[in-house]
């Protein structure tokens, strides 16, 4: 199912001047890497600062079997409905066909050979190590990441006193 969104819903979302705000990014191409995947949304947007900010948009289905949105998410500071939230909606609701289908992506890569996967994950991850970990999470069975190290250091310095 496609979840579409008017324009009424994101205004209602966000507010009037949250809207505007949001409206002047997606008018200036600030939305990239643009996704979806079933019934959510991903985008990074591009604000004030030069930072990207990632954004994913859920759907749902209403009773009157109408989409909706269930949530939002947005890595800036901003505690709601925030302008990055907006300009995702808004190139959602002009330009749906600019978000890849992540689907598809999987489709590909079940068609590539072994070496060739093992080739592409190793070089991911050396330019992201936060790859190395969760293959590391996944290899162990564990959360690497939780566990604390303690080492025990002698601050006395009984060596010294001779």
């Amino acid at each position: 199912m496609e979840f579409k969104v008017s324009l009424d819903d994101i205004k209602k979302l966000a507010g009037p001047v949250i809207f505007d705000r949001g409206n002047n990014y997606y008018l200036d191409d600030h939305i990239h890497s643009t996704f979806k995947m079933g019934s959510f949304i991903k985008a990074g947007c591009v604000g004030s600062e030069g930072y990207s900010y990632f954004v994913e948009v859920f759907f749902g289905i209403s009773e009157h079997n109408k989409a909706i949105i269930t949530e939002t998410r947005c890595s800036c500071p901003y505690w709601a409905t925030c302008k990055h939230v907006v300009a995702v909606l808004l190139t959602w609701h002009h330009k749906p066909s600019s978000f890849r289908n992540i689907e598809e992506l999987a489709q590909y890569l079940s068609g590539q050979k072994k070496d060739w996967l093992i080739s592409f994950i190793m070089e991911l991850g050396q330019k992201d190590l936060s790859i190395v970990e969760r293959l590391y999470e996944k290899m162990d069975g564990i959360a690497r990441s939780n566990h604390t190290w303690y080492v025990n250091i002698d601050l006395d310095d009984d060596d010294d006193e001779e």
